[in-house]
This record gives structure tokens, C-alpha cells and sequence, in this order.
């Protein structure tokens, strides 16, 4: 999908990790997803590179930080660590979930039965009704490749 697997060296806010981008999982109008290990206690995590004509500053990633340390934020993904790369880039380091997003669910298990597609619709609009109402933050990209599926429990029920 036009990324090669290289190292790269992150620059987090107590100490500077070195992250292995491994296989591409994904590319949507924003960024690119990769998934990524950690290399000092080889922990999974997804990389996600921001294209460049974005205009993403320090100020955006500092807002993302303070949204993921709210305990009342169940929905959204946590911000681990960042790191801008000559200073053009940005690089999120963000938990990998092994489920993929919805779209990916769908594709390999076929249509949502009414049970499922009501429990993650309800899901998504406490998260929207979260982040907009609560934060006043317009998500811009909502789609099934977007909704990230954290666990599917032994009864099936998927947790987004």
C-alpha cells in the first residue's frame, strides 16, 4: 500500500521508545494505519501516520493527550505516544486492537444481525453524543473502517 516496514524512533513525554512499523493495515483519507511493535517489551500497537498535507499541529495532538486521560472517555481510542518526523510527519502510537475495525468484521462474517448492528449503534451514539456534546469535537471521519472493535466477548457481543 506504498509504506515499507522500517524502525522508527518515537519521542514520548517521559522517554524515547523505539517503535518497528511492521505490516500496512490500512490507508483512509487521512492517514495511514500500520501495525507496530514496540521494541523494548515488543507490545503490539497500531502506528498511524498522518498524511502531510494535513495540517495537524502540536495543539491537535496536546487536545488528543487530554481526551484520552479522561476516565469518563470509554469510546475513543487512547493516545500512547506521538512523535513528529522532521517535523512534516506525524506519528500516532495508538493500542492495537487484533478484531480490526467493523469493516474489516463485516467482510469476513458477512451482514450484522439486528442484535449486533443495535448494540454497536448504540455504542457510537454515546460516543458521538460523548465527544460532541461533552468535548465539542466533530468527529470527521466516521466510517465501519473507523469503528475499531476493542473485544468480542465469549458470548459474542462486540465492544467498540
Amino acid at each position: 500500500m506504498g509504506e515499507r516496514s522500517r524502525a522508527i524512533k518515537i519521542i514520548g513525554q517521559k522517554d524515547t521508545y523505539e517503535y518497528y512499523k511492521e505490516n500496512t493495515l490500512g490507508k483512509g483519507g487521512f492517514a495511514y494505519v500500520f501495525k507496530g511493535r514496540r521494541i523494548s517489551d515488543k507490545k503490539d500497537v497500531a502506528i498511524k501516520k498522518i498524511f502531510k498535507r494535513l495540517d495537524y499541529g502540536k495543539g491537535e495532538v496536546e487536545h488528543m493527550e487530554q481526551l484520552s486521560k479522561d476516565s469518563k472517555n470509554i469510546y475513543t481510542v487512547k493516545l500512547l505516544d506521538y512523535s513528529y518526523d522532521n517535523d512534516e510527519e506525524l506519528y500516532l502510537i495508538l493500542p492495537y486492537y487484533k478484531h480490526g475495525s467493523l469493516r474489516d468484521y463485516i467482510k469476513k462474517n458477512g451482514k450484522l444481525d439486528t442484535q449486533t448492528a443495535g448494540s454497536i449503534l448504540r455504542q457510537l451514539v454515546s460516543c458521538l453524543t460523548y465527544l460532541h456534546k461533552d468535548k465539542g469535537i466533530m468527529h470527521r471521519d466516521l466510517t465501519s473502517a473507523n469503528v475499531i472493535i476493542q473485544e468480542i466477548t465469549d458470548d459474542g457481543k462486540i465492544i467498540v
